[in-house]
């Protein structure tokens, strides 16, 4: 979904699916496991063949860091990596709660109190949009996705709705349902219908709560048509062992998904996620390169520290420029300096 205007976003919407569904979980079995990568360094230009190299943490490692966490500017083509993987969780499913836009405020405060002391083992989020549930009110879904091992666990999951002080102001409540991965990837599916034209932007955030509301009652008055809608995902980042380029994340991560069908509709549409985030970027600690805008709007993806180090790797690796980096970003020679 990079770009001002994206038709038929299926790969990033599958990417977003496994966001709403256990992305952190997802993400750290990938860091654990990518452990054996074959890397085309060059091209194929002029009849000469292009340098396969195999990456793992011993060897090659400087590229190891770098694929982790670059995204799209990445100097190499990954053919081939190998993945460990877990087993499935014995309770997999989630519980949902369903708010109408008069609740806002009151949803939001207590999204972002009860946030830091929610369990790892739950993949907390709230999509605000004009049709919750795809057909009812204006309004916000608040789902909780859940994987425990134990029933104990799956108590412990579920206790922070259970016992939310603003359930009774859910116009509808799901308990519990186990639901498989296929199933939660057909429900996150349901929000990016592939025959749309997309406006897509994102932010890292630690603002408090004060700060941000203005801001998020100003896209509840401003959403255009379903599927368009703003998603806020309680993120909590746990301390990573991990040494990789990927390096920037927050306790909240916002995005804006604007939507919308016909071609007539795009001078109307087409910058509302972005202004949305350039009015919010002082709240910001930064974007993910997932569902950002950097055709329109760049910002920090990563720690100076490693942007510094990613450019050097860069020079070594990539010395002529072959691959293209990201299409817009603070310079990263002006960085290194």
């Amino acid at each position: 979904m990079s770009g001002s205007i994206f038709r038929d976003p299926q790969f990033d919407a599958l990417r977003n699916a496994l966001y709403h569904t256990e992305r952190r979980t997802f993400l750290d079995f990938v860091n654990r496991s990518l452990n054996f990568v074959v890397i085309i360094l060059g091209a194929a230009v002029a009849g000469k063949a292009a340098k396969l190299v195999h990456v793992n943490k011993n060897e090659n490692a400087d590229l190891y860091w770098a694929a982790r966490g670059s995204g799209a500017g990445f100097f190499g083509v990954v053919v081939r990596f190998h993945l460990k993987l877990y087993k499935r969780p014995t309770y997999c499913g989630m519980v949902s709660h369903i708010f109408t836009i008069k609740h806002l405020e009151d949803v939001y405060r207590w999204a972002y109190e009860v946030g830091p002391t929610i369990p790892k083992s739950v993949e907390f989020q709230m999509l605000m949009s004009r049709k919750t549930l795809k057909y009812f009110a204006a309004g916000i879904e608040a789902a909780a996705p859940i994987f425990a091992e134990t029933k104990d666990e799956l108590h412990e999951a579920m206790a922070f709705m259970k016992n939310s002080p603003i359930t009774q102001k859910a116009y509808v409540r799901f308990p519990f349902m186990e639901l498989n991965i296929k199933t939660m990837y057909k429900f996150a599916m349901t929000h990016y219908p592939s025959d749309h034209y997309w406006n897509v932007d994102n932010m890292w955030t630690n603002a408090s709560i004060e700060d941000l509301m203005p801001y998020l009652k100003d896209i509840s008055k401003t959403l255009p048509p379903a599927p368009a809608h703003f998603l806020w995902l309680n993120w909590q980042p746990p301390k990573r062992s991990e040494n990789m380029a990927y390096s920037m994340e927050d306790k909240i991560y916002l995005a804006l998904y604007g939507a919308w069908a016909s071609p007539s509709d795009t001078p109307q549409y087409e910058n509302w996620a972005t202004a949305h985030m350039t009015r919010m970027e002082h709240l910001a600690t930064g974007i993910q390169l997932a569902d950002e805008n950097l055709h329109k709007r760049t910002a920090k993806f990563l720690s100076d520290e490693n942007w510094k180090k990613l450019a050097e790797i860069r020079l070594q690796r990539d010395p002529t420029g072959l691959f293209n980096a990201w299409h817009n970003k603070i310079s990263i020679e002006n960085r290194v300096k």
